[in-house]
């Protein structure tokens, strides 16, 4: 039966007329595993698709068109369609906070090669840092090497990963999500960052996700507004921070992190949203 279609499966040309993709775009999805065929003759590679195949297709379709990558909409596609809504709009609460982090940016490029000095950031308050002692807690962990273009949307597919993972072995993900940065990203470079979940019960590792135990510490710590949540401005938390570590006398004991302490829709514009937090060594 080669290059025939069976009863109940669509070819390629006709799949791709149904979903509104292109056969390029059909076959980036496969070696993607986004949309894998139904099945593929082996005598001359023809791709035949399910009928079923054409809604899922259609909403890889969509959020492609909104520019989400295909790492974040592989995770959409697999996810229950409740869970799938939280990723949705978790993704686009990240591309929003990238876009105003974005637009200060530019308005601090224009001022500087306009010659009127550092710009509309230059004035940045710096925050106040306090020390908090934060007890032990187990989190579940996932890395990647990030470009500070891609940050935001990067950390927030990681965590909704590890909360998937969470959520499959029967443990309760916290409400904090923690970003830890081992190396700085730039517009330049990638960094390693590392996106960590607390939780309780029972879980275990998974491919992508580690888990492990967070000692309990003391940490030098900025509060940030939801208003303030955004770069360059959030870098006046970053200063309050070390300078609160030569003003102390302390120590680090760990890099710099941000610890967002609820979801995004619970908070208010002027409520803390997150701290800029570093371990240190009381006493020196």
């Amino acid at each position: 039966m080669n290059g025939s279609v069976v009863s109940g499966e669509l070819s390629r040309g006709e799949f791709s007329r149904r979903s509104g993709l292109s056969a390029k775009a059909l076959r980036l999805y496969e070696r993607s595993g986004l949309l894998v065929p139904h099945r593929v003759e082996r005598a001359n590679g023809y791709r035949y698709y399910l009928p079923e195949q054409v809604g899922a297709a259609v909403r890889v379709r969509e959020l492609r068109r909104m520019d989400m990558p295909l790492v974040m909409v592989a995770q959409v596609v697999a996810a229950p369609p409740q869970e799938a809504v939280g990723l949705v709009r978790s993704w686009w609460r990240a591309r929003q906070e990238a876009e105003r982090s974005r637009q200060a940016m530019v308005e601090r490029v224009c001022a500087l090669v306009g010659g009127q000095g550092p710009g509309p950031d230059g004035d940045r308050p710096v925050w106040q840092a306090s020390l908090e002692s934060v007890p032990g807690v187990r989190v579940a962990c996932a890395r990647a090497r990030v470009g500070v273009q891609d940050l935001v949307e990067t950390y927030v597919g990681l965590a909704a990963g590890v909360r998937r993972v969470l959520a499959g072995q029967g443990a309760r993900a916290g409400e904090q999500t923690w970003v830890l940065y081992h190396g700085t990203p730039s517009p330049d470079g990638a960094a390693p960052i590392e996106v960590a979940v607390p939780y309780e019960g029972v879980a275990g590792p998974e491919e992508g996700v580690s888990l492990r135990w967070e000692p309990p510490g003391v940490w030098l710590v900025a509060e940030v507004a939801r208003g303030d949540c955004f770069y360059p401005r959030i870098l006046g938390a970053y200063a309050g921070v070390e300078q609160a570590v030569r003003e102390r006398g302390v120590r680090p004991a760990g890099g710099f992190r941000e610890v967002y302490l609820r979801p995004w829709g619970r908070v208010g514009e002027r409520e803390t949203f997150a701290w800029v937090a570093r371990p240190v060594r009381a006493g020196g």
